[in-house]
């Protein structure tokens, strides 16, 4: 029976003409993430006065995939990174703290989108030395204000800075 199979396939092989492959080149246009797009980012740990100063790095996370075209988005839980650019730690006589910071990119693979976004938090404090000491006494002038933090879990919105042509991964 084996035989019989083979030969019928050397006799089709024999008769069949010969097909050309096509010499089609299919050509991908890059993707390209437009500048102004929307990216909603988290915090994944807490970023306080306690603990940074300028030109400490954090990382944020994707909170929404990003569409950059038909079929092809940026996932949830893609890392971005920002910057502190000031940090003031909170003092005694119930002054806050207060914290700037801005947001790098977004990475993507090899990609790194620049992201435009800035960041402002100042801590909750007791207010004024005056008020410190008339509501607690000599004590007041003790009395720490609070730090300003940018809280694990806090949403940030930001936007693509730039248009940029994307390596896919």
């Amino acid at each position: 029976m084996l035989v019989i199979l083979a030969m019928l396939v050397q006799d089709i092989g024999e008769t069949a003409p010969a097909v050309a492959a096509p010499s089609e080149t299919v050509v991908v246009a890059p993707a390209v993430i437009r500048i102004d797009t929307p990216v909603e980012l988290m915090a994944t740990k807490e970023v306080s006065t306690a603990d940074v100063t300028a030109g400490t790095r954090f990382k944020l996370r994707l909170n929404k995939p990003v569409i950059i075209a038909e079929g092809l988005t940026i996932p949830v839980g893609t890392w971005a990174h920002g910057e502190v650019v000031s940090a003031t730690d909170s003092g005694g006589l119930g002054k806050s703290g207060k914290m700037s910071a801005r947001l790098l990119y977004l990475e993507y693979g090899s990609n790194k989108i620049p992201l435009e976004g800035e960041i402002s938090t100042k801590g909750t404090g007791a207010g004024s030395a005056g008020a410190a000491v008339i509501f607690a006494g000599v004590a007041g002038l003790f009395h720490r204000g609070n730090n300003a933090k940018i809280k694990a879990g806090e949403i940030i919105n930001a936007f693509v800075a730039q248009d940029t042509t994307l390596v896919l991964p």
